[in-house]
């Protein structure tokens, strides 16, 4: 992600694309001469300013462009629990599935 970063922003300085690869693509040390000719810094680092106060920040900070989506499958989706519940009759186990309200099953194999 970290040559991602680098190439993004030095992407956007000279108006093309780098690879970010681990397979070959953009070498790093032409993508930080490309930073360090536009004026930044070659590791990528940037002081930033306070949106309040308008002063710099104690410290650099790493930042670019980098890509992520959204996961498909979210937590509160897969969540599930019960305290109490409807039970089979035979087994007196709880019913499978989150639909009808059941539970893990323990047996002496899952233990």
């Amino acid at each position: 992600k970290s040559l991602e970063l680098l190439g993004g922003k030095a992407g956007l300085l000279e108006g093309k694309f780098h690879y970010g690869t681990a397979f070959g693509g953009s070498k790093c040390k032409d993508i930080q001469d490309e930073l360090f000719k536009h004026g930044f810094n070659y590791m990528g680092k940037d002081y930033f300013y306070s949106g309040i106060t308008g002063e710099s920040l104690e410290a650099y900070i790493y930042s670019g462009p980098v890509y992520y989506q959204k996961l498909k499958h979210m937590v509160q989706d897969k969540m599930h629990a019960r305290a109490r519940g409807p039970k089979a009759v035979l087994t007196r186990q709880p019913t499978q599935g989150r639909s009808r309200e059941g539970g893990l099953r323990l047996g002496e194999m899952e233990r």
